[in-house]
């Protein structure tokens, strides 16, 4: 959705902060004593700041998280047959 309340999930931590931020100065731009962002101010910064995930690196993540949570379900069922014999 191209709604500044539900960002893309490529978005990480620091990508929100950022968009954040430049929320935050465009309201300042805006109104050098604002105390208060606008959803417009958001929208616009959305506009600045892209994801740095893009689908190729999401890609990867989603085969590492499949990769390791198959190993690890099956170091669990390799533990639990030394625990009953």
């Amino acid at each position: 959705p191209s709604d500044a309340s539900c960002p893309p999930i490529a978005y990480v931590g620091a990508d929100i902060e950022a968009v954040c931020r430049e929320a935050g100065m465009e309201a300042l731009r805006k109104n050098k004593k604002a105390k208060i962002v606008t959803l417009g101010d958001f929208k616009y910064a959305l506009e600045i700041v892209h994801a740095s995930v893009d689908k190729e690196v999401e890609e990867v993540y989603k085969k590492l998280s499949s990769y390791f949570s198959t190993a690890r379900s099956k170091e669990i069922e390799n533990e639990n047959r030394s625990y009953f014999g």
